[in-house]
């Protein structure tokens, strides 16, 4: 929703003292600091950019996604260091740029697929996503009563203008308190100090284990999480920054991303009790129809990954498809307590490699004369293992 995007950011624009700027037109050193030559005098002199100008308000980018990959590496040490270093013409300095960044992007392809992560959406790299501290996906979803609201609040303010708005507090209001707000200095308490600890380590070892996550969990998501609590504690004018805050950041860092969306994976398994009559059937004959089976997402992405990441390793040596399942099979025998368990295992499995052959084109199988099918398997060259 582009024009919703925009309407925030210029929202921002109007309450806090920022500057807006597009990162479609903004180069390297419109954004953070150029130096210029004086014409009459022949003296070098910095001139400002967006970033400086910005210092202790908002620097609001719309078009992020649109900005040269080199734009996006210059906002690197401005985002980090809350600076700005020039070396150029024989100017040594570093000046100040202690500003936060609101930064609007579109999906790659116009609208965001909710079957794909954040990272896999927008044309981000992942050092520039790690340095902000939250991300709100803004989706246009179908609903009835939604869209009826947005359309009546449109033409009332095309039919009354200003009067139709009515705001709960005057931007007069809100600009003097979030001027007071500003000021106030909350300390960290003992308290919220081992809860930021207690929960960086539950989301560290929460992302270890995800297969569905955006980005990955750094130290910088933890300076996050202080950042947001200072600004909530901040935001109820409370000098000490008390674990309902943290709690709050949390949950806030955690819900700011939509999640992968874990639908079902449907795989197509051969039904195994007709083996003998499929190999008394002639050549000439059809292949026999395969049972579709659906397994969660998750399960999916974990069994793979496992599968993949085997192939992988013994390419050197060469490893046939009846070795893969056996070998998944050995690994997964604390999961198996009966012959029946062993049965739908070795169909999931097996239904799982033809996905990522013949769907997924995750692997390639060498193809031969020999009879039983049983082909070695390799990884596509063009697939990362993440």
């Amino acid at each position: 929703m582009p024009h919703v995007r925009s309407q925030i950011q210029e929202f921002v624009f109007i309450i806090i003292m920022s500057v807006f700027t597009s990162g479609k037109a903004s180069s390297a050193s419109g954004l953070t600091a150029s130096v210029v030559k004086d014409e009459e005098t022949g003296e070098f002199t910095i001139e400002a950019g967006a970033l400086m100008l910005a210092d202790n308000g908002i620097c609001a980018i719309d078009e992020f996604d649109k900005m040269d990959l080199p734009d996006q590496v210059a906002i690197h040490e401005a985002m980090e260091q809350q600076t700005i270093t020039i070396s150029k013409a024989g100017i040594q300095a570093t000046l100040n740029a202690r500003t936060s960044i609101l930064a609007a992007a579109n999906p790659i392809h116009g609208r965001y697929d909710k079957k794909k992560s954040l990272r896999q959406n927008i044309a981000m790299t992942a050092p520039i996503m790690s340095r902000f501290d939250l991300f709100f996906v803004v989706l246009d979803d179908c609903d009835e009563e939604t869209d009826y609201s947005i359309a009546r609040h449109i033409i009332n303010l095309h039919k009354h203008k200003d009067e139709a708005i009515e705001p709960y507090f005057s931007t007069d209001q809100l600009k003097r308190y979030i001027r007071y707000a500003k000021t106030i200095k909350p300390q960290l308490t003992i308290e919220s100090s081992k809860l930021l600890v207690s929960k960086y380590k539950e989301m560290r070892q929460n992302d270890a284990s995800s297969f569905n996550s955006s980005y990955r969990m750094t130290v910088r998501q933890l300076e996050s999480i202080i950042r947001l609590s200072e600004a909530l504690a901040k935001l109820f004018c409370d000098h000490q920054i008390k674990p309902k805050y943290v709690k709050e950041a949390c949950r806030l860092l955690k819900n700011s991303i939509i999640k992968v969306e874990s639908e079902d994976i449907s795989i197509q398994v051969a039904d195994e009790s007709n083996e003998l009559e499929i190999e008394n059937q002639e050549i000439s004959e059809t292949i026999p129809e395969k049972s579709q089976t659906f397994i969660s997402y998750d399960e999916y992405i974990k069994i793979s990954q496992l599968l993949i990441f085997h192939i992988k390793k013994s390419e050197e040596t060469g490893i046939k498809k009846s070795q893969v399942i056996d070998w998944f099979l050995e690994q997964s025998e604390d999961e198996i307590h009966s012959e029946q368990d062993l049965i739908d295992l070795t169909k999931k499995v097996k239904g799982i490699i033809e996905r990522l052959i013949h769907k997924d084109s995750v692997l390639i199988e060498f193809k031969s004369d020999d009879d039983s099918q049983d082909y070695p398997l390799v990884v596509h060259p063009n697939y990362s293992i993440q």
